[in-house]
């Protein structure tokens, strides 16, 4: 007969309370240092009740189904977190149940993991290192990246990612804010197997300063709105051709603001083979972008309304062979436009209004 009681226990120094069958984790000692072990019978992590603890690792038994709020508040000696595998029981993490943890650099996840606000563990600003047990239904890891459950999307890179990143093979959608505000991030590579990159997936990663997508697309690639907005160091945004001479089969989409407001932007290529369409806004107020080259046997089948609108040191307006529109306002604002070059010869554009106001 179960023995709903309310009654207390120890466990490595720590207090558990038991209550209507559930046991929680009530009090941990704060000068404890070192690596602590929840035991499995421990169903509820309470909040605070590491507050401001000196361990360094911890490892979370199976039977945790629930981290409340605060559990972890302020813990700066936590470094690892490893959550035991082979649970059965859906784990619920509270949203700020690390709240100001800041140098974690390790987290283990387990397969039960319910879904969570993904957002929240961009506080650990020194993470590098994610994996998730095999498994889960929600989530997987490919790369210490988190996943979907199938592994092909990216949902979440860890804040602590550095230098030049090229997605893995495998992976074919970036998901929205997945990369946002990862300031050690340098280059990014999208090679030709990605479909889809998500909304402000890169969205102030002001370490960027190479954006490369690779051509040779045989499906469809759809760059969000913002997906590369704030990058301010970016230099260079270059879309690969495939070397053949003619176009991709795969028609790569530069969504609404996708690249605008990229502070120190100079150069967009557009090489052989990138077949192309041009969104609105989609490099709208880069004030130092000079050059926009469009290399004999790239497709731009539109440009979209205001795509380079405030880009004052354009000192030339090019219309390809290939573009089918055009839409209002391109290149308004465009204040250092001397030439304006119409390479259709003859064929059928349609114009929106006011290409040049301003």
């Amino acid at each position: 007969q179960q023995n709903y009681e309310i009654f207390y226990s120890s466990h490595d120094g720590a207090l558990l309370r038991h209550d209507m069958g559930t046991v929680y984790l009530e009090v941990f000692p704060r000068g404890k240092t070192g690596e602590y072990t929840i035991p499995d019978e421990v169903n509820v992590i309470r909040d605070k009740v590491f507050y401001y603890s000196k361990i360094s690792k911890l490892i979370v038994g199976n039977g945790v189904t629930e981290v409340m709020r605060n559990s972890f508040y302020n813990c700066a000696a936590l470094q690892e977190i490893v959550f035991k595998g082979e649970g059965t029981i859906s784990l619920r993490i509270n949203a700020e149940a690390f709240y100001r943890t800041t140098n974690l650099t390790s987290l283990h996840l387990p397969a039960r993991l319910a879904e969570m606000d993904l957002q929240m563990l961009n506080q650990f600003t020194k993470l590098t290192t994610i994996e998730v047990e095999a498994g889960g239904a929600i989530y997987s890891s490919v790369d210490n990246m988190i996943c979907d459950a199938a592994g092909t999307a990216i949902l979440y890179a860890p804040m602590g990612i550095s230098g030049e990143y090229e997605i893995p093979k495998g992976i074919r959608e970036i998901g929205p804010m997945a990369f946002a505000d990862r300031p050690n991030l340098t280059k990014v590579i999208v090679p030709g197997y990605v479909n889809a990159i998500g909304e402000s997936a890169f969205l102030d990663c002001t370490g960027v300063t190479e954006v490369v997508i690779e051509g040779s697309r045989n499906y469809d690639l759809l760059i969000d709105a913002m997906a590369f907005s704030g990058c301010d160091n970016v230099t260079s945004v270059t879309f690969r051709g495939n070397g053949t001479g003619t176009a991709d089969t795969g028609v790569t989409t530069i969504g609404t603001s996708a690249f605008e407001n990229v502070k120190q932007l100079r150069t967009v290529v557009f090489e052989s083979g990138a077949n192309v369409a041009i969104g609105d806004r989609a490099f709208a107020t880069n004030e130092k972008l000079y050059t926009v080259t469009y290399a004999d046997g790239s497709v731009i089948s539109s440009i979209g309304a205001e795509a380079y609108a405030g880009c004052v040191q354009l000192t030339e307006a090019i219309i390809p062979a290939t573009t089918q529109s055009v839409g209002n306002g391109a290149f308004s604002g465009c204040e250092g436009i001397l030439n304006v070059t119409f390479q259709p010869d003859g064929q059928n554009v349609s114009f929106g209004s006011n290409i040049f106001e301003g």
